[in-house]
């Protein structure tokens, strides 16, 4: 039997650090580093690598290999006003089916209508033994920023290239005074 799992979430990347003086000149400045992996740090490739359901989801659990979804799946998000950070749950569905034991690495992204990537999580797939079927269900917390309107992607990707996507239009606040509910933007938009 196929045997698989999820050791944690890697390390996410530091920010700019900088050190000034009370009149504002700055006197060192360092970017930040990237994040460490969890688990050996060698991470695999393999082709065979694929995502079966990518979704936002109200509520998540996921144990003993199966995903308890409350409401998921759904296609928009109506801010309450710009700039908006929240805390999204994804559902990711991993089939890791005849891939070889190693780690492989799995980005789950939002980007926004330009492209910019606006959350992510990276996280190593462990394939202990392979074997016809492999599904891991995995929950995906993601820290993101709406700034803006329009068509957003939650994305999951490995080394090798993009596994799924899935779109989610972000809709303005409905202002004060205003008596008719604000519509989604349109494809078109």
């Amino acid at each position: 039997m196929a045997k698989g799992g999820i050791p944690g979430f890697d390390g996410q990347p530091g920010g700019l650090t900088a050190v000034w003086r009370e009149d504002g000149e700055v006197l060192a400045a360092a970017g930040g580093g990237g994040g460490g992996f969890v688990g050996s740090g060698f991470r695999s490739t393999d082709y065979r690598l694929r995502v079966s359901t990518l979704l936002f989801t109200n509520a998540l659990d996921v144990r003993d290999g199966l995903a308890f979804v409350l409401g998921g799946a759904w296609s928009h998000w109506a801010v309450g006003s710009f700039p908006e950070s929240v805390r999204l749950v994804a559902l990711v569905v991993l089939e890791a089916g005849d891939v070889a034991p190693g780690e492989y690495t799995i980005n789950v992204d939002v980007h926004d209508p330009h492209g910019t990537r606006i959350g992510r999580a990276t996280f190593p797939v462990v394939v202990e033994e392979a074997g016809a079927v492999l599904r891991l269900p995995l929950l995906v917390p993601l820290d993101i920023e709406w700034k803006e309107t329009g068509r957003h992607v939650l994305m999951a990707n490995s080394e090798i290239g993009e596994l799924a996507s899935v779109d989610v239009i972000v809709f303005p606040p409905q202002t004060v005074g205003d008596t008719e509910p604000v519509s989604p933007p349109t494809a078109d938009d």
